[in-house]
């Protein structure tokens, strides 16, 4: 189970007053030890880029990352490969580990390099090869080797961004590694960013080294995946979610996946625009309710209790002695950094 907590920029409202605050919101894990079962089965697309801008070192550096990412594999985990040029192979067909490995081992170290970049043509084979042999439990993840220089077939940003939204929706997520000095790091960042994965980058297979090991202790303790929280504000009560999170038709916010004695955030901005609401001194004010629902380790749907974000209303001078929350200044200066970063 996960849990929900508020935290207001300042721990009171003032009476008498409309007025808008920051408020922060922590998602952690429930769970007061790791579980000792096996992590859930990964479902793996390999996605290397072969085309000429990844002739030489860089291709052979993508090969060697590639069997580092094998390497890491258990004998349940489901493995493809796929190879793209301006034209697309699957030298290896989504297929166990358990049994493969040396077949694998020599799809990979045959890849040839070749001519322009279908990037978005070789994602999407290897988002179909999980499509087709995705569990309920498994995790699901294309992971793209490229310098992610696009220049056949789809290369518009926004449109490849929301192909990886989708399928990330579907319980396919993307995680990208630029390899290399002169990748697209703009592209490869935002397939990362919609398909719910991570981008990475180095300039060789040894640099990966360290983001491999990060993301396969990631898969080792998630706890929740795809996570969706629901904000629902009282009458008289507007908010905005200061994180660049997408939004689902129904209202609820995509997070990203929490790992064991890990956390995720939102900060919000809470505008309590009916006069009525703080009219009165010492009162409790009910502000917003937030609930969540995710996948657990056994894929199974899960809801979580609701929490409720209360504040007392107080006197102008009360609330003048109120100090700010730390935490809540401390992450909107994250956000502020993180919108001037992206512009």
């Amino acid at each position: 189970m996960i849990d929900i907590k508020f935290s207001a920029e300042k721990n009171g409202l003032r009476a008498g007053y409309p007025q808008t605050f920051n408020v922060l919101l922590r998602i952690s894990s429930a769970e007061s030890a790791r579980p000792a079962e096996k992590r859930s089965a990964l479902n793996i697309a390999l996605v290397i880029d072969k085309s000429g801008s990844m002739a030489g070192d860089p291709l052979n550096q993508a090969k060697r990352a590639a069997s580092m990412v094998l390497e890491r594999l258990a004998d349940y985990d489901r493995l493809s490969i796929v190879a793209y040029d301006q034209s697309v192979e699957v030298p290896v067909p989504s297929m166990l580990v358990s049994g493969s490995r040396l077949e694998i081992e020599r799809a990979i170290h045959a890849i040839q390099p070749g001519g322009t970049t279908a990037l978005f043509d070789g994602w999407n084979a290897g988002a179909q090869q999980l499509s087709r042999t995705k569990q309920k439990s498994d995790i699901s993840r294309v992971m793209l080797l490229s310098d992610g220089c696009a220049n056949s077939g789809l290369t518009d940003v926004g449109e490849i961004s929301q192909f990886c939204a989708r399928m990330a929706d579907a319980g396919v997520s993307t995680s990208t590694y630029g390899l290399g000095l002169n990748f697209n790091e703009f592209l490869m960042a935002q397939m990362a960013e919609a398909g719910q994965g991570r981008p990475y980058y180095g300039q060789t297979a040894d640099d990966l080294m360290d983001p491999f090991q990060e993301e396969f202790e990631l898969f080792d303790a998630l706890v929740a995946r795809s996570l969706r929280l629901q904000l629902t504000p009282e009458p008289g009560v507007r908010f905005k979610v200061l994180n660049l999170y997408r939004e689902d038709p129904d209202g609820s916010f995509i997070l990203p996946d929490l790992a064991h004695a890990g956390e995720v955030w939102a900060l919000l901005e809470v505008e309590v625009c009916d006069e009525a609401m703080v009219s009165q001194v010492g009162s409790s004010v009910r502000l917003l309710t937030a609930r969540a629902n995710f996948k657990n380790r056994d894929g199974e749907y899960v809801e979580s209790d609701q929490a409720i974000l209360w504040l007392d209303t107080l006197k102008q001078q009360d609330f003048a002695r109120l100090e700010a929350n730390p935490d809540v200044q401390s992450r909107l200066t994250e956000i502020r950094a993180s919108q001037m970063q992206s512009e």
